[in-house]
């Protein structure tokens, strides 16, 4: 498609109309102007280049390892890398969309973070959005009105976004739908979904990630995502499940841990079943990495649980914080550890009563 335009900066293919100069400009060349990503994309980069990790000095870009995914209908039993499915599945023009479902730690977010960060490197045609829906309502919302709630803190209009979209431009990470606001009732949830489906343009590529038990059971989750093996015609969603580490991504991800550390993990790992159910969560193996020698850890590595390795975290942090306040010269209304245990106690009791997922 050709499209006419007067007095552009940039002039392409010159032409005389009625002793005036016109310029024809093509609809991929507009594109290309539409929007400036540049305080997005270096967001992105912040996050995966500069951010440490809790209590570390290490980047998710120091420790992230490709995670494993098995597509729903293959033949084959053998994992997959996650950013090679998703690289391959860009270049193809069936309307498949993606939900890579997984259990809490199994690296969702991450993995999402990692893909939108190397497509931005890469320079890939098309502009990895990555929108998290925590704390989002959908179903109250227009589509383009989602995306300009999500553009405003880049200064990116919705409007233009949506344009990019249906032009088959822009790859739309929705991440997080387990964590979407207003969402405790079947119909709720079938709304928020109805509503995103709006996304889905014969060009659109879609990737909705969260957990499989924010629904109520498995008729559910394919009613809600569209998930059914190839369909003759029309958009459909295929689900890639994430898989476990196996040793050699564990020994990856601890690529900056002390090697003693990381050796005598991955020594339990082999001989205890349990432990390894725990490390083979990425999440949870950073946790582990960060405590590995802490005395409450090893006081009870021998049956260690995800809660378990939670709650050491957890009140890991409350020391970090209580030495933290000790150094500050105003420690006006500081919080000590037992008060800060007290109200984490009375918001995960508030959350548990009110069938809360991870957001207030």
């Amino acid at each position: 498609m050709e499209l006419l335009v007067v007095q552009r900066k940039l002039i392409i293919n010159p032409i005389i109309v009625n002793d005036q100069n016109f310029f024809y400009e093509s609809e991929e060349s507009m594109l290309d102007d539409l929007i400036v990503l540049d305080d997005y994309f270096n967001k992105i980069k912040e996050r995966v280049e500069l951010d440490h990790l809790p209590d570390t000095n290490w980047t998710l870009g120091d420790v992230y390892t490709d995670v494993s995914i098995i597509p729903e209908g293959s033949q084959q039993n053998d994992p997959s890398s996650f950013e090679q499915y998703i690289f391959e599945w860009l270049e193809s023009p069936e309307q498949k969309q993606i939900a890579l479902l997984g259990e809490y730690g199994q690296g969702k977010s991450s993995a999402s973070l990692m893909l939108t960060y190397r497509m931005i490197m890469q320079k890939h045609h098309r502009i990895p959005i990555l929108l998290e829906l925590r704390g989002r309502s959908p179903s109250t919302l227009q589509s383009h009105e989602l995306l300009a709630a999500w553009g405003v803190d880049y200064g990116i209009s919705g409007q233009a976004l949506m344009k990019l979209l249906q032009s088959g431009r822009l790859l739309l990470i929705l991440e997080g739908f387990d964590e979407m606001a207003e969402a405790s009732s079947s119909e709720a949830r079938m709304n928020h979904f109805a509503s995103l489906w709006q996304f889905c343009y014969p060009r659109s590529k879609i990737i909705f990630t969260g957990r499989p038990n924010f629904f109520l059971d498995d008729k559910e989750l394919r009613q809600s995502m569209g998930i059914a093996q190839s369909v003759a015609a029309g958009p459909y969603t295929q689900a890639l499940t994430l898989q476990p580490f196996h040793f050699d991504q564990m020994t990856k991800a601890m690529r900056k841990a002390d090697p003693d550390d990381g050796n005598a993990i991955i020594t339990l790992a082999k001989s205890d079943a349990t432990f390894r159910d725990v490390v083979s969560r990425p999440s949870l193996l950073y946790l582990v990495c960060v405590l590995w020698r802490s005395s409450e850890l090893q006081k009870i590595r021998n049956s260690l649980t995800s809660a378990s390795v939670i709650g050491l975290f957890i009140n890991h942090l409350y020391r970090r914080q209580e030495e933290k306040a000790r150094n500050r010269r105003h420690g006006f209304m500081e919080l000590s550890l037992e008060e800060r245990a007290y109200f984490q106690d009375g918001v995960a009791a508030f959350m548990a009563v009110n069938l809360l997922k991870n957001h207030i």
